[in-house]
């Protein structure tokens, strides 16, 4: 088993980097963790609520800048960087494809480059990737593994599937130590609001229509993010070197059903709240919009690869880890007012 004491993490301020590192900081063997992020409009908030810590440092830095990157990795002696540095939003990449192929390709061939050249130790770098990049899966057919081809049928996919086809090839060129993971859809507590899951949260709160895509029969595979971060670093510990391994929870729900649960559990909590503003249920703000371009239907990834390297499987159902999501929302509403600011 690998033990790493000084962490890299890119894009720690990112919902599931932000996660990773609060995970990192409990573990024993971690002695330095160093967060390289620009901060957008998403990231901030996550950078604002990781805990002081001494073994915690703060880089800000855009990997699209190779001067700062190399100025921010020149002085630290690390073990593992784990690249969670990415736009992710596929909307935002149908409006705007050239900044995620700006960040998602050109910003991580920046990192493997500099990964590429370190000439003391023999550290290990992880690529977080997606499931997205596997394209969409018709009904009734068996889940995406490690095998199967690469089909993205959006920018943001193929932006992402580009970065892996990449690692690939620099790792068969150069001989780098690298692992990489594609994560299914992620959901827990610091996610930014333009997510499906808080913002249905948000909207059904504020009494808002919670809209949703097309007929809403899309189904993704969704993992809660504490399970996500523990796989990621057991694929670092255990993971064979030059491979990808799949990271999902083997739980597939659709758009529909995602919010009718979340509906369904914030009607027993404000019960009271509602009867008194003459509202059955939370599920009345449901609506369908028109469905976005490119729109998967169906993602679903196979975890058995990881599962039998490890050892690691989830601990939280989607039932459980909705209620702790729930939970954190309704605890934390100054961290979504400043968001909203």
């Amino acid at each position: 088993m690998r033990k790493f004491e000084k962490i890299i993490v890119t894009g720690g301020s990112g919902f599931i980097g932000s996660n990773f590192i609060l995970q990192l900081l409990k573990t024993k063997t971690v002695k330095k963790v160093v967060n390289i992020d620009s901060l957008n409009y998403s990231t901030v908030n996550n950078y604002l609520s990781l805990p002081s810590n001494k073994k915690y440092s703060f880089i800000n830095c855009n990997i699209n800048n190779k001067e700062s990157l190399s100025k921010a990795f020149k002085d630290f002696d690390y073990d593992v960087i784990f690249n969670f540095a990415a736009e992710t939003h596929v909307d935002r990449s149908i409006d705007a494809p050239e900044i995620f192929w700006q960040t998602n390709v050109l910003g991580v061939l920046n990192i493997i480059e500099l990964f590429r050249k370190k000439k003391r130790g023999n550290p290990l770098f992880i690529q977080i990737g997606t499931d997205e990049v596997y394209g969409s899966l018709k009904k009734g057919l068996k889940s995406f593994n490690e095998s199967s081809a690469l089909n993205p049928q959006n920018p943001y996919s193929a932006s992402k599937a580009s970065a892996d086809i990449m690692l690939d090839a620099w790792s068969n060129t150069y001989n780098l130590n690298f692992i990489r993971v594609n994560c299914s859809n992620n959901f827990g507590p610091m996610q930014y609001e333009e997510k499906l899951i808080p913002s249905i949260i948000k909207r059904a709160l504020n009494l808002e229509d919670i809209n949703i895509y097309g007929d809403g029969k899309q189904i993704r595979e969704w993992i809660y993010v504490e399970d996500c971060c523990k796989a990621i670093y057991k694929t670092a510990e255990l993971g064979k070197i030059g491979e990808n391994y799949n990271i999902g929870s083997g739980t597939e729900i659709t758009n529909n059903m995602v919010a009718k649960e979340i509906c369904v559990r914030l009607d027993k909590i404000f019960v009271n709240e509602l009867n008194k503003i003459n509202i059955s249920s939370f599920q009345t703000f449901i609506s369908h919009v028109n469905d976005r371009p490119g729109h998967d239907q169906r993602y679903s990834i196979s975890s058995e690869k990881i599962k039998q390297r490890t050892g690691w499987a989830p601990k939280e159902s989607f039932s459980s880890g909705i209620n702790k999501t729930i939970e954190w929302y309704l605890n934390n509403t100054n961290w979504v007012k400043k968001l909203a600011k």
